[in-house]
């Protein structure tokens, strides 16, 4: 006999939260969907939403051999997060760039792009 437990949106943020700081293992998106039978789509919106909270969710992380791999870990320190600083860094400019392909299209003339500021 299987049972299948549907957790809220809530229960699903906290349990990989949980297992990412707690546990302190690096974990693949699809270990994570396969034990929470949830999509990859939405372990991407809970990982995002939890960064938007101000959680160090690394997606970049060395395994037990040191070696980089795509997976989720928990950032102790900000040389942790490097990796995928860098990483969303280069997403957020590649974004930019086809705004401002779109802007030049239609002859608007403003052009985005990132700027950063280190805080006080």
């Amino acid at each position: 006999m299987n049972i299948t437990l549907e957790l809220t949106y809530t229960e699903l943020k906290d349990t990989i939260l949980f297992t990412l700081n707690y546990c302190n293992v690096p974990v693949k998106s699809s270990d994570i969907e396969s034990a929470l039978h949830i999509s990859g789509r939405k372990v991407r919106e809970i990982i995002k939403e939890l960064r938007n909270e101000g959680y160090p969710i690394m997606n970049r992380v060395k395994d037990e051999n040191g070696i980089m791999i795509d997976a989720y870990g928990y950032a102790r320190n900000f040389s942790d997060m490097k990796p995928t600083i860098r990483k969303l860094r280069n997403e957020a400019n590649s974004r930019l760039i086809t705004i401002n392909k779109f802007m030049k299209k239609y002859g608007l003339r403003y052009q985005y792009s990132l700027q950063f500021k280190k805080e006080a």
